[in-house]
């Protein structure tokens, strides 16, 4: 039973001073300085995420022995790639030549007993605030601590997404119950405050 692990307690206070710490998983670029004033949206820090692998087997799709792969390949380990490039020319039936053509953009990292690894370029990931306020400490290169003044609604579940949006009242009382009725396209990138929540079809 969910509610004997989360007894059904709320934090509101109409006004308090709230403290987030906003901080990467791993270390990056902070992008602000202690006493900035920042917005809700703004980029508080940086980090490049992990890279990410395509393979290609050409073994399979060309029915190559791992020697011919290495023979009669177009671009050498290492090089960099764009999607559409030859990365490997072998002739085919009737003299026809076929050609493997790259389905991203990014590096040739290696071959290997005839498959092909790529390597996609490291995505970069910015962290927002979050919360408009003041930078009152930085966490090294991870993040920062930020500051301000405002209602504070907490709960006791998260769905582990962060959002930011306008605040919404939905319903008058803590009892209101939130239906399928009380949602539409209007309410889309605001947070909702409600009373009650008991079907996950709504959710």
């Amino acid at each position: 039973n969910m509610s004997d692990l989360f007894p059904g307690t709320t934090n509101i206070h109409p006004l308090t001073r709230i403290r987030r710490e906003r901080r990467l998983n791993k270390p990056g670029d902070v992008a602000v300085r202690t006493g900035q004033q920042v917005s809700g949206v703004q980029v508080i820090a940086r980090m490049e995420q992990s890279t990410s692998y395509e393979i290609l087997s050409p073994t399979k799709t060309f029915g190559m022995t791992p020697e011919e792969v290495s023979l009669n390949l177009l671009v050498p380990e290492g090089s960099i790639i764009e999607e559409g490039t030859p990365l490997l020319q072998a002739k085919g039936s009737f003299g026809r030549t076929k050609v493997l053509k790259s389905p991203l953009n990014g590096t040739l990292a290696k071959v290997i007993n005839g498959r092909i690894l790529l390597r996609r370029p490291p995505a970069l990931f910015e962290l927002r605030s979050f919360l408009p306020g003041y930078i009152t400490n930085l966490i090294g290169n991870r993040g920062a601590i930020i500051e301000t003044y405002g209602s504070l609604v907490q709960g006791l579940w998260s769905s582990g997404n962060d959002g930011y949006g306008t605040l919404i009242m939905v319903g008058e009382t803590p009892d209101y119950v939130l239906t399928r009725e009380d949602l539409d396209i209007d309410q889309r990138g605001h947070v909702l405050v409600s009373g009650h929540l008991n079907d996950i079809d709504v959710l």
